[in-house]
């Protein structure tokens, strides 16, 4: 994904997919699209979701699906718990062993798609 590309033009995007482009970096400028409500970056090669992502405004009032499907990310941070509007969250085929709990405060929450990821227990804080 260029650098260079500019997202803020498109004011009335509600859904992006950029699935299968061999994207090795999360491409941060989509957080600039103001309406966007779909945004699926499946079968790619991205290792991180940048809390830059996660944090912004755009995402956290309009975001209902996201899809992370087929990437070798192996952590989903508790800053999930921001996007407020999710929907729908996609990590099936990811290297993610644990799913945060605080992503139960995700009220709207209705999908969760995590077939074919190495889901474990997390372990217990109490000795």
């Amino acid at each position: 994904m260029p650098t260079s590309l500019n997202f803020k033009v498109f004011k009335k995007l509600t859904l992006l997919d950029l699935s299968s482009n061999n994207l090795t970096e999360f491409p941060l400028c989509v957080k600039d699209c103001p309406k966007l409500k779909i945004f699926r970056v499946i079968q790619n090669k991205i290792k991180e979701i940048p809390v830059d992502f996660l944090k912004n405004e755009n995402m956290q009032e309009n975001l209902e699906e996201f899809n992370i499907n087929s990437n070798p990310i192996s952590e989903l941070s508790p800053n999930i718990k921001l996007l407020q509007k999710l929907v729908v969250l996609g990590i099936s085929y990811t290297q993610i062993e644990v799913i945060p709990p605080i992503i139960t405060s995700l009220e709207n929450l209705k999908s969760l798609h995590c077939y074919g990821a190495p889901l474990r227990e997390p372990k217990s804080i109490i000795a």
